[in-house]
This record gives C-alpha cells, sequence and structure tokens, in this order.
C-alpha cells in the first residue's frame, strides 16, 4: 500500500484523489505506527511527491502530517530521511508555512539532517534552512 501511495503522489494528477482525509489518515499510520523501514520509506515519499505542489501544502500541514514526518527523524534509513529533508525544503519555500514550521520545531531537526553522511538530504536540508532563515520570526530561533 505505501509503495502505491509514492507513486501515485508522484503524478500531480492524482494528488486531488490522496489528498482525502482517509488516504491522508492512511499515509499518517503509515508513517507513525509501523516499524516497516518501506512502510516508513513510501510513506514519507508520498508525504515528500505531494509537498511539491504548494497548493498541497495547507491540507498536509493542516493533517499534521508534518509532525508525522519529524517523528522519523531519527530513522537509520538513508532514504527515509532524505524524503523528510526533500519535504522540508518543500515546505520551507512558501513564507506562509514559516510558523507552522517553527511551531512543529522543524527548526530542532534540521541540525541532525545536516549532520547525516548523505550529501543529497544534508543539502535538501541546507535549501530548508536557508528559507527559514529568510523568516524574522525563525532566523531568530536558529
Amino acid at each position: 500500500v505505501s509503495r502505491c501511495f509514492g507513486l501515485f503522489a508522484s503524478n500531480t494528477e492524482t494528488h486531488r484523489q490522496l489528498l482525502t482525509s482517509s488516504v491522508i489518515a492512511s499515509i499518517k499510520i503509515l508513517l507513525s505506527s509501523t516499524r516497516d523501514t518501506t512502510c516508513e520509506r513510501f510513506g514519507v515519499l508520498t508525504v515528500a511527491n505531494l509537498a511539491l505542489c504548494e497548493s498541497n501544502h495547507s491540507v498536509l500541514l493542516k493533517a499534521a502530517l508534518l509532525e508525522s514526518l519529524l517523528l522519523l527523524h531519527k530513522s537509520g534509513d538513508v532514504e527515509t530521511l532524505r524524503g523528510i529533508a526533500f519535504a522540508l525544503h518543500s515546505f520551507s519555500k512558501r513564507n506562509e508555512n514559516h510558523c507552522a514550521l517553527e511551531d512543529a520545531n522543524v527548526i530542532k531537526f534540521l541540525p541532525t539532517l545536516l549532520d547525516g553522511m548523505d550529501q543529497n538530504t544534508a543539502f535538501q536540508a541546507c535549501l530548508a534552512t536557508k528559507f527559514l532563515c529568510q523568516c524574522d520570526r525563525c532566523r531568530n530561533t536558529f
């Protein structure tokens, strides 16, 4: 199921169907109640792919999917961490999201993504940091 969600989310034409309350609830379950690396990886990929479209941000943030992503920040799986960093980068591009990102303590988790051994994860986390530093409220938190 998680793999299917991840693949469907890679096509922007399917986003409307994936942003229903029942699908979002299923994604949250995949992110929070499993210890299966594959489920976590594809759950994160689903959110990251959905976050590429700015029009999806408000639905994703209201559904507390950001908080579900952050619970996985200690994952040892490189692909999961890369997906989290990619989603944070996508969310941080919009100034309207900065308060929600700060409220979710994203700034606290970014250093752990920057310190990792994977350059792609660090690069995405660096871009998220760059965008968040443009916001006065977030800049003062760093």
